[in-house]
């Protein structure tokens, strides 16, 4: 039997052509390893980001949290994302600009679901959903598939008007969440460090400073304004980019360095001499911590 392989003509000796090959498993098709990701008015629309919104709300019906960085195109797009969860009955609730850990934090428990409106380290042009299952973890391959399936094939049918969800405003679960870091470290052990924070214009500039001088650190904070455009630096920390920040770590004689990268769900670090700790390093130097202070199974490192 011949058939067709990426273009190349090929040849079995299988006699039962009328066998039927095994199924393939189904892939993704617009999400990738961390959401879905694109130029924003390109190749992230507010349309698609509207579907989206409906899928989840078909798929996870109660309470949904969203979220957004600080890119200027996120108010656009949160607005969209949470049409779509209010026209399939969801309640919304709004947490504006947060760090995607925060929303996380917030949705774990409490929610049937969130979305977080960001683009991570890519440049300010994108834009991009992330997915949050109830107990806090990003939405695995397998379930956003199915939303995907809802995004090409979408019901005709939505509630009516008397059953489409509400829009609730809840800043205030940010301090939930700064609250719920403080209180592991009720014996403040920052005490006498200087620490320089290099937030980038992200939504870490409202709780990585605020952290850090709530457990006694003195704070000194650059790129700390809020700022879609990322003058200071792009949303990437590369080590080019945290030039500043290992100056005046140096110069000031800080104990360390601390950035973000678009949605602060990533935090990279520079020694008081002001040299870039590689990150799979500094997993390292966590891991070993834990290690050095809670024994057992990698299991229970976590709880």
């Amino acid at each position: 039997m011949y058939w067709l392989l990426s273009g190349v003509l090929m040849y079995t000796d299988n006699e039962d052509d009328s066998a039927e090959m095994a199924p393939q498993k189904k892939q993704k098709r617009l999400f990738g390893t961390n959401g879905i990701r694109g130029i924003a008015g390109k190749d992230l629309t507010p349309d698609l980001v509207f579907a989206i919104g409906k899928s989840l709300g078909l798929m996870r019906k109660g309470r949904v949290a969203v979220g957004r960085d600080t890119r200027t195109s996120g108010e656009m797009f949160s607005h969209a994302l949470k049409a779509g969860l209010l026209a399939t009955g969801c309640d919304v609730i709004d947490c504006g600009v947060l760090p995607t850990p925060a929303l996380q934090y917030v949705v774990r428990g409490q929610y049937s679901a969130g979305a977080m409106i960001t683009a991570s380290h890519n440049p300010p042009e994108y834009n991009g959903v992330k997915i949050i299952e109830p107990d806090g973890t990003e939405m695995g391959d397998e379930e956003t598939i199915q939303l995907e399936e809802l995004v090409f094939n979408p019901p005709q049918t939505l509630v009516s008007w008397e059953y489409i969800g509400k829009e609730i405003q809840s800043p205030n679960l940010l301090e939930h969440y700064i609250e719920g870091i403080i209180s592991h470290f009720p014996d403040k052990p920052g005490k006498g460090m200087t620490v320089v924070v290099d937030p980038g214009s992200g939504p870490a500039c409202i709780t990585t400073p605020k952290i850090l001088e709530r457990l006694g650190c003195r704070v000194l904070t650059i790129n700390g304004i809020m700022d879609g455009t990322f003058p200071g630096r792009l949303p990437e920390p590369s080590v080019e980019g945290l030039k500043t920040l290992s100056d005046l770590v140096v110069s000031s004689g800080a104990s360390l360095g601390i950035a973000h990268d678009g949605d602060a769900d990533r935090a990279v670090f520079v020694d008081e001499n002001g040299k870039f700790i590689e990150e799979n390093v500094e997993f390292a130097i966590v891991l070993k911590s834990i290690c050095s202070q809670r024994k057992g199974t990698t299991g229970n490192f976590w709880r």
